[in-house]
């Protein structure tokens, strides 16, 4: 039987239908006390059956039908004459066992009452959302031993309107409470009822840390190391954001190679021209030397007889040469061309051919390109680098150019990275001096972070060496966001407060 653990009950009859089971069973008690005086009696006053549901037996729905008898109080004095038997296992006036509410409250702590209905369907158990929703409500909250060390911190119930205070123990790491507000009053007033606390992790909200001075002058308070490096990170970023560009490039050229060879395609046809009447040239005087006639040399040549008296009297040509054109010149064009200066704009200071000129200024782009070295550094990639620390020598592959226009970089790694190492460390003996170093750099941003470290110096320094986190309470806020979701944001106070608060398991 799915309930032979019941204790002094005994099965009449099994109904087995397409989705159900139905069992008809009853008490084997003889005799039964009074629930008011406690006093036994054995005369039955009636009976009738009750109606109840249990957990799903086989993937079925499981349906008893239980006979219960009422009997006479005997003793006089007692107000309740007639009662109805009892059972451990079944509550007064339920009608599901208790086994199958615990069944049901798990369920529906575990996701939204509406897909706990619609689940409990295919599990076997028949119910609605709103007897869910009952059941919720009728749970009271759990009770907890006065806490030692606790960790608050706030979310939105409806954000940028209504705001919570959550508290969690440290030392059990479950919520204990949910305060309506975040003001100092509310939290204030809680704290005064908690005497033993010792020790509080808390971010870095100044209305907290009053309040806990104000309740609890003698508690320890802890700020949360993530919001404090999170700080940091924030001033760096706007440092970086007022002082350097989104994406720095600078181009750097290397010495130029010696003047180029300024020589056209055409000058190259002309040049071979020349060598080949050159080297006809001296044909025609050699022939000549050895006593051949005009008439012969014109005939075996295939040229005229004037041409041939003409490659007589010609003499050698130098090879055309334009760079000799430029000479005075090429210093200046380079400067020019540096300076990004048009080909039309050097003509006024150039008196040659233009075709020249351009064959020139082309020479010199193309020995500027090839040795030119581009530099290109984004604020994005500086910021992670900056914060990452994961190569120690990239500040030595920055271009000299960078460091020497942008100084603030070697001071923020400084800054950062000594600060890194205080936390890291789990030493604050370095702080005090850390905050005065930060003063002497005209960072507005950093100057704010080092003012928030200044006013919060007892927390700040606690987070630097204790191994206690509001990480925690951030885990939970998760949680009760999570949970917000699941009810689409419609749930009521109390109910969310006993959602967070009563543990599932």
């Amino acid at each position: 039987m799915p309930f032979s653990s019941f204790t002094n009950i005994e099965c009449l009859l099994v109904i087995q239908e397409d989705q159900s089971y139905i069992y008809l069973v009853k008490s084997k008690h003889s005799s039964c006390r009074c629930p008011s005086c406690h006093t036994l009696s054995n005369r039955i006053h009636s009976q009738y059956v009750r109606s109840l549901q249990d957990v799903p037996a086989y993937g079925k729905s499981t349906y008893i039908r239980l006979q219960i008898r009422k009997f006479f109080c005997d003793d006089r004095s007692c107000l309740q004459a007639i009662f109805t038997e009892r059972f451990t296992w079944l509550g007064t006036y339920q009608r599901k066992t208790k086994r199958l509410h615990e069944m049901l409250k798990s369920i529906a702590l575990s996701t939204s009452c509406k897909v706990a209905s619609r689940l409990s369907k295919y599990l076997g158990i028949v119910t609605s959302h709103h007897t869910l929703l009952r059941l919720l409500h009728k749970l009271k909250l759990p009770s907890y031993e006065p806490p030692v060390h606790i960790g608050i911190d706030d979310f939105a119930f409806k954000k940028r309107c209504r705001y919570v205070t959550i508290i969690i123990n440290q030392e059990t790491r479950r919520p204990i409470a949910i305060l309506n507000g975040r003001d100092k009053e509310t939290v204030v007033k809680w704290l005064e009822q908690h005497p033993t606390i010792q020790t509080v992790t808390r971010d870095g909200s100044s209305t907290y840390a009053k309040a806990i001075s104000q309740a609890l002058p003698h508690a320890y308070q802890i700020t949360y190391r993530w919001h404090i490096l999170k700080g940091l990170f924030t001033a760096i970023k706007e440092t970086l954001q007022h002082s350097f560009p989104s994406i720095w490039r600078k181009t750097e050229y290397k010495n130029p190679t010696p003047d180029p060879l300024l020589i056209r395609k055409t000058d190259i046809k002309r040049n071979l021209h020349a060598e080949k009447v050159w080297q006809r040239n001296l044909k025609v005087k050699e022939w000549k030397a050895k006593g051949k006639s005009i008439a012969w040399i014109s005939r075996h040549l295939n040229i005229s007889r004037p041409t041939v008296y003409q490659d007589l009297r010609r003499k050698k040509k130098e090879p055309i040469n334009r760079v000799k054109l430029l000479d005075p010149y090429l210093p200046q064009l380079r400067q020019w061309n540096l300076y990004g200066w048009t080909t039309s704009r050097m003509e006024v200071g150039y008196t040659g051919c233009r075709s020249t000129l351009n064959a020139a200024v082309s020479k010199i782009r193309e020995e500027q390109r090839a040795s030119a070295t581009t530099y290109t550094i984004s604020r994005d990639c500086l910021l992670w680098k900056i914060w990452s620390e994961k190569n120690s020598d990239w500040l030595n592959t920055l271009p000299s150019a960078c460091l020497k226009e942008f100084p603030l970089i070697p001071q923020l790694v400084e800054v950062t990275c000594s600060f890194k190492n205080i936390i890291r460390k789990r030493n604050n003996q370095g702080l005090s001096g850390w905050i005065e170093r930060c003063k002497l750099y005209s960072f507005p941003a950093l100057n704010t972070f080092t003012t928030y470290i200044e006013k919060d110096l007892q927390g700040v320094m606690a987070a630097c060496v204790d191994p206690l986190s509001n990480g925690l309470s951030e885990g939970h806020i998760n949680r009760v966001k999570t949970l917000k979701r699941m009810m689409y944001g419609r749930a009521s106070d109390e109910l969310l407060k006993k959602r967070v608060l009563i543990p599932l398991l």
